[in-house]
């Protein structure tokens, strides 16, 4: 069977991709994986891409050439994973298909797809869709992955303290004085042992700017990493289910200083490097708003404060700080541990499981 999977940047190929691709090579399907344009890529995902395991890997085409070659992609079925599902719905039209998608929030003709997401508490975001459907985490399933594939070893008597400046290569620079900073100041609180997780995608070159900084960079896979960390200091992302799935306690953090390198979403985040701290902030509040007032998307999942978060007009010292308060609390840290791993739960069936499952009309 011929299973074409469409993805777009570095997150959605390595924590959604890999274990769907995973599981279709262990049922003996033959994948053709589509690299769209995608404006946070790191120039490293072909690399990424070729340890796949995948029959083709189509990437950096042109516009004309990316709507010509899916036009003429054969396939059995279509599965697009992050992007613009314009292009999708090419390859499904052509064949006479019914695109699959998995996200994590509604987006522009999904109506179109046969939806998925992860958890019960995102099917609100999904406003009039009918074939919706949560599966489970893919990241989830990433995350075993990289256990199994990985021998990294991280022993300390000191509290291990994992910094996590996220996968876009604009934003690890721009936060990176302000990281230095901030482990000096926490290391005068309380002694630590720290390492700074950089993806599978960032560059030598890279690496040696993390190493220049101080900040112990390590280039292994995120789920080896973290479950061998005590602690972690990150921001709102998708890195924060990864530290659930882990069992990892954390403080999530969205400075107001963050704001002029924080991307917004849709038109404006094309233009967010002309937008005023003002105008961010707004948008900023808006969302946490809507989210009842939670920066953390576990926080959000599980509606409840399971992880601590700040967020405003905050000092490197008032976040060192309650980093320390927190390091100082064992017995919150190994409730919150508990917590994480339970919202994180067991399924019989893995995401990717499910997800191929239907992918390939089988009855499970």
């Amino acid at each position: 069977m011929q299973v074409s999977i469409l993805t777009n940047g570095p997150g959605e190929l390595w924590g959604w991709a890999r274990p769907v691709i995973h599981e279709l090579k262990k049922r003996g399907c033959d994948v053709s994986l589509w690299l769209l344009p995608c404006q946070y890529a790191s120039g490293h995902e072909r690399e990424a891409a070729n340890l796949l395991g995948v029959n083709k890997i189509y990437y950096n085409l042109n516009i004309i050439n990316l709507w010509r070659g899916l036009k003429h992609e054969k396939a059995d079925a279509v599965l697009q994973l992050g992007g613009d599902l314009f292009w999708g719905n090419i390859i499904a039209e052509a064949n006479n298909l019914k695109l699959f998608s998995y996200s994590y929030g509604n987006k522009k003709g999904l109506h179109k797809a046969m939806a998925f997401t992860a958890f019960n508490s995102q099917l609100k975001l999904f406003k009039n869709l009918k074939d919706i459907k949560a599966i489970g985490d893919l990241v989830k399933d990433a995350l075993k992955l990289d256990i199994i594939e990985n021998n990294f070893v991280w022993e300390s008597l000191k509290p291990k303290v994992l910094y996590l400046p996220g996968s876009r290569p604009k934003i690890r620079r721009a936060v990176m004085p302000w990281l230095a900073e901030f482990n000096k100041s926490l290391n005068n609180l309380i002694k630590i042992d720290f390492k700074t997780l950089l993806p599978v995608f960032a560059s030598d070159g890279e690496i040696l700017e993390w190493q220049a900084a101080g900040l112990n960079p390590v280039k292994a896979p995120a789920g080896v990493v973290m479950s061998q960390a005590d602690f972690a200091i990150t921001q709102p992302g998708t890195n924060n289910f990864e530290l659930m799935h882990s069992g990892l306690p954390a403080l999530v953090i969205a400075p107001e200083s963050f704001l002029d390198v924080i991307p917004l979403s849709g038109l404006k985040g094309l233009a967010s490097k002309f937008l005023s701290r003002n105008i961010k902030r707004k948008a900023l509040m808006k969302v946490i708003a809507k989210w009842g007032g939670y920066i953390s998307l576990t926080n959000r999942i599980a509606d409840k404060f399971i992880v601590d978060e700040m967020w405003g007009d905050l000092s490197i010292n008032q976040i060192a700080l309650k980093a320390c308060e927190i390091l100082n609390d064992k017995a919150k840290l190994k409730l919150e541990r508990e917590e994480l791993l339970n919202l994180s739960g067991l399924n019989n069936l893995s995401a990717s499981e499910i997800l191929c499952n239907e992918l390939l009309n089988i009855k499970y």
